[in-house]
């Protein structure tokens, strides 16, 4: 990976901060606490906090437009050598696994890049036009927040790269898009009982912030509508689970796939 992309993750950032600050950053009056702020960016509606109807997914789901965006960008970026003549060059690496280490290390990186400054973009359009009362709890949710949307982009993007192989460039992303948008549909589920115990199953669930508890009392204090089996910390280790496994999957894959005869975007 080259640092040509780096202008368009910028661009995508920004952009995708200030729509976000503009239509969802809404306090009643005129000013907000930062952990308010970060809990509006992943499905709450001023105090009130996500539900599972139809119009809060919707709204969940137009949220993460910017990073199914970044994935678009980037979710080519490892395939790309698989393309034309590239897989005649790359197919005679000697040091596979070492290539696709730095590239998605790469990946990693840019997806860090990209969401804190969109988070940043939304703080700094935000504070033209409102009051942020920066508070230790807001701090913290803001550091789970990025981790936890960085970590997501992470594993989308490289399952997008990793699909890419077998099924060629379109088919993957569509297919991970589409998988995301179905997961997030999925939380409807929570609009009962039975179905709220079901969420911790639904990796979407985890993104949202106000649906969980914590192991900081500061954090529980300014949690909306916490459940008792969702719990931030935990949801943490999941993506981090889910990228390791994820990563080692990829190795597994590029180190063994043939690619003189696997070239999907000409059915070679």
């Amino acid at each position: 990976m080259r640092g040509g992309k780096i202008g368009e993750t910028i661009i995508t950032a920004v952009g995708g901060g200030m729509v976000q600050a503009l239509k969802y950053v809404n306090p009643y009056k005129g000013e907000l606490f930062l952990s308010e702020l970060v809990q509006q960016l992943s499905g709450s509606r001023g105090d009130l906090p996500m539900a599972c109807n139809f119009l809060d997914l919707t709204e969940f789901g137009i949220r993460t437009l910017p990073g199914l965006i970044f994935c678009a960008l980037l979710g080519m970026e490892l395939y790309r050598h698989y393309c034309t003549a590239s897989v005649y060059v790359f197919s005679r690496c000697p040091k596979r696994i070492r290539w696709y280490r730095n590239e998605a290390f790469m990946i990693l990186l840019y997806a860090g890049i990209f969401q804190s400054l969109m988070l940043l973009t939304v703080i700094g359009v935000t504070l033209l036009r409102y009051t942020i009362l920066v508070d230790m709890a807001g701090i913290i949710l803001f550091l789970f927040h990025d981790t936890l949307y960085s970590l997501c982009l992470y594993c989308i993007t490289l399952s997008v790269n990793l699909l890419a192989v077998y099924f060629g460039s379109s088919m993957a992303y569509e297919g991970t898009a589409g998988f995301c948008l179905v997961l997030t549909g999925l939380l409807a589920l929570g609009q009962n009982e039975t179905g709220k115990n079901l969420l911790y199953f639904n990796p979407a669930a985890h993104l949202v912030l106000c649906w969980h508890t914590s192991s900081f009392a500061m954090i529980r204090k300014v949690l909306q509508n916490p459940y008792p089996h969702m719990n931030l910390e935990g949801s943490l280790g999941l993506f981090v689970i889910f990228g390791i496994v994820i990563t080692i999957a990829g190795a597994v894959i590029l180190n063994n796939h043939d690619l003189l005869v696997s070239d999907m975007e000409s059915n070679g």
